[in-house]
């Protein structure tokens, strides 16, 4: 902002109005008017050029008053201007801030609404998570079970598997046995088929003797007679 210049107290701010007149002019234009008895010539050419200069001097104060003012008046309207332009900012800067206080609400309003639907996906997430928690302690606990119920089987199979070990063992061994006892019933079977056809041979030696007895007997019974 531009300097502000003294101005003398009887001058008036406001445009082009004139000055009042002060008291000292008043004085001047007093004694100019006033009758002059019985002066002295010398002391009234005095007085009147004392009243000249005061008069010089006082329009020379009044023309550096009104240059004075008009500077003021210059300063008032540059100030002026200065006072509408950042009024107009300050306008400007208000409707700006309104429209941020507008923004930043609408904002709000979508945080507010964005955390309340984050809200309600974290408590479902959270419920999800939830129930996996539980449906994986159930699978934890069932296989477990299963487990201990695949390791009781697996002793069951090794026992079994033990069992039957030791029944193919019995069975190798019956087996050998049986083999053995074939082996004894074959050399028994062979004896026995030998001895049969030597008992075949008797016997049919043995049937051959009574036919021929027979028939010798018959022959004999036919020549008796």
């Amino acid at each position: 902002m531009t300097e502000m210049h003294d101005v003398a107290p009887d001058a008036e701010v406001p445009g082009n109005t004139v000055p009042t007149i002060s008291a000292e002019l008043q004085e001047v234009a007093a004694n100019l008017s006033a009758p002059q008895l019985e002066a002295d010539p010398d002391d009234v050419l005095s007085d009147v050029q004392s009243t000249l200069n005061s008069l010089a001097g006082m329009a020379q104060g009044l023309t550096q008053q009104r240059q004075a003012a008009g500077r003021l008046q210059e300063e008032l309207e540059e100030w002026n201007s200065q006072l509408q332009e950042r009024e107009r900012q300050a306008s400007d800067k208000e409707e700006r801030l309104l429209q941020l206080e507008e923004h930043l609400k609408q904002a709000k309003t979508n945080l507010d609404r964005m955390a309340a639907e984050n809200n309600r996906l974290l408590a479902e997430r959270s419920e999800a998570l939830k129930e996996l928690a539980q449906s994986v302690d159930l699978r934890d606990k069932t296989t477990i079970k299963r487990a201990e119920a695949i390791q009781l089987e697996q002793q069951r199979i090794d026992e079994q598997t033990a069992s039957l070990r030791t029944r193919s063992t019995e069975l190798d061994d019956r087996e050998s046995a049986l083999k053995r006892k074939n082996e004894e019933l074959g050399v028994r079977l062979k004896q026995l088929q030998s001895a049969k056809d030597k008992f075949s041979t008797i016997v049919k030696s043995f049937n051959e003797t009574v036919q021929f007895n027979s028939t010798l007997s018959a022959i004999s019974k036919s020549v008796a007679e």
